[in-house]
């Protein structure tokens, strides 16, 4: 392996070293020189024209960003997906209650009017039994004034018969 070592000169070759502690030392070593005290004024606004000066902001390039974005929409398309499909079953699950409700309703109107109907059947075959009895006594009772008119006059008639 081979060793390398760099030492600071002048380039005069009369072998000055240059200190690291020179205030001097980059005039020294590279040459540069101070800048001139006075520049010309237009030279001036180009250098320093009094504004602050501001930084230009730039989005930083991301290879994946578009994946990371599609991503983030398919995972939100299915999010609304599911949050519909949750709505849509909450939806028929309230109609098919309802419809259930209003089944059970119409059971319940229709037994009403049927225990009705039947109360009024029996209330009129009560009667229709009631008038047919009534009907047959006032039948019995006539039946028995024709008797009793029948037997008094067969009486009346014996006794006209034994009178004479």
């Amino acid at each position: 392996f081979s060793k390398a070592s760099f030492v600071a000169s002048t380039g005069e070759g009369d072998g000055k070293d240059v200190d690291l502690d020179d205030p001097d030392f980059w005039s020294k070593a590279v040459g540069l020189e101070a800048p001139p005290e006075e520049l010309d004024p237009n030279m001036a606004l180009i250098i320093d024209d009094g504004s602050k000066r501001h930084r230009k902001q730039v989005q930083a390039f991301d290879p994946l960003r578009e994946d990371a974005e599609a991503e983030q929409r398919r995972l939100e398309a299915i999010a609304i997906k599911k949050q519909e499909e949750k709505e849509e079953k909450e939806q028929k699950k309230l109609e098919k209650f309802l419809r259930k409700e209003a089944e059970r309703e119409a059971k319940e109107k229709a037994k009403r009017e049927e225990k009705e109907l039947k109360e009024k059947l029996k209330e009129k075959k009560l009667r229709a039994v009631k008038d047919h009895k009534d009907i047959k006594a006032k039948e019995v009772k006539k039946k028995v004034k024709e008797v009793r008119v029948v037997y008094n006059e067969r009486k009346t008639d014996r006794k006209r018969a034994l009178k004479r």
